[in-house]
């Protein structure tokens, strides 16, 4: 019988409409990036990794659908749903942000 060895999920991430490209891959590579490591050291969440878009667009697009893809790895789908379901102590939620018209808002992660 095959086990699986664990769970990956993806993420397509598109970034807040005032950032530039270059602005959200500083802003996840940096600030982000300490939410992430946070996350691992509380959550089942055992790694994850991220790739961010050149900002090129295909087949005569004029803007690419996403700006970064997330790869998150857990050890089983139990830890997963888990993690990601919001209603366990460990759950990984995404952090607010105010937007300038005072709404609270997803960061875009």
């Amino acid at each position: 019988m095959y086990k699986a060895a664990g769970v990956k999920i993806i993420r397509l991430v598109k970034r807040r409409a005032d950032l530039t490209l270059a602005q959200f891959k500083d802003y996840w590579l940096t600030r982000h990036a300490l939410h992430e490591r946070q996350a691992m050291a509380t959550t089942p969440l055992q790694r994850v990794v991220a790739s961010i878009a050149t900002g090129e667009v295909a087949l005569g697009g004029t803007e690419p659908p996403f700006d970064a893809m997330v790869a998150l790895y857990f050890r089983n789908l139990e830890d997963a749903r888990a993690t990601l379901s919001g209603s366990s102590p460990m759950s990984i939620s995404c952090p607010k942000r105010r937007t300038p018209q005072g709404r609270s808002g997803d960061r875009g992660s």
